[in-house]
């Protein structure tokens, strides 16, 4: 494992370490970056090694928490150059990445506000964050999304 002057694990280490826990763990995806992004409509970007399983739901304000979106990719485990908490505009408060299982990689959302949000994709997997309805009480109520990662394409 190459290793940085202060004898930290360096960039090539830490990839290597990812890719070694995605072989033990059996999932074979590694979660490589995840991005937030601004403008009209504020959202998050995952990138990953190769498709993914997303399951995604919202989780009203609760307890002293603040609104939550929570996406799990299965079969995905996070390179540990991605962790840590990401801070995001309006109304995404912050985004905190986590190896909930072996196999699966949970990234909290926590919001300022209710929002909608919609999830795309299965390689780059696109969150994308609208303000709730106008006038409504309560966080709007999403059913957990699945969406299966796509089987390999097979050559002609």
């Amino acid at each position: 494992m190459s290793r940085q002057a202060d004898g930290r694990p360096g960039p090539t280490g830490l990839a290597l370490a990812a890719l070694l826990l995605a072989q033990q763990t059996g999932a074979a995806v590694v979660v490589e970056a995840v991005e937030v992004t601004a403008g009209r409509q504020p959202g998050v970007r995952i990138r990953c090694s190769g498709p993914v399983s997303v399951r995604a739901q919202a989780l009203p304000a609760r307890g002293g928490e603040p609104d939550r979106i929570l996406v799990d990719l299965v079969g995905a485990v996070l390179d540990p150059r991605v962790r840590g908490v990401v801070t995001g505009p309006w109304p995404l408060r912050r985004v905190r990445p986590d190896q909930l299982d072996p196999a699966t990689v949970r990234l909290t959302l926590e919001l300022d506000d209710p929002a909608a949000f919609t999830v795309r994709g299965d390689r780059l997997v696109v969150i994308t964050l609208a303000p709730a309805p106008a006038g409504a009480a309560e966080p709007p109520v999403v059913p957990p999304v699945e969406r299966p990662a796509l089987p390999p394409s097979r050559g002609p």
